[in-house]
């Protein structure tokens, strides 16, 4: 799997980027910033705060959302 297209973009495998901002899950998923914030605050949305910056892991965001985020393709070494 190399990522998962959503309603307004596509959010990354998790070998390809780790972890997103909220604007950039906003972006993705065309939900508003001030939905996603709500949802990390009462614990629906998986995330990890450093400092004024909050971060949401792609790995647990695919399975909440069902999908298996799969392996990272061999590398062609």
């Amino acid at each position: 799997m190399t990522g998962v297209d959503a309603p307004s973009g596509r959010i990354p495998a998790p070998w390809e980027k780790p972890w997103i901002s909220v604007a950039e899950l906003a972006s993705i998923t065309g939900e508003g910033e001030k939905a996603i914030r709500a949802a990390i605050s009462k614990g629906d949305l998986p995330s990890l705060s450093i400092g004024r910056y909050v971060r949401i892991p792609t790995a647990a965001l695919l399975r909440q959302l069902g999908i298996d985020p799969g392996e990272p393709p061999p590398s062609s070494d």
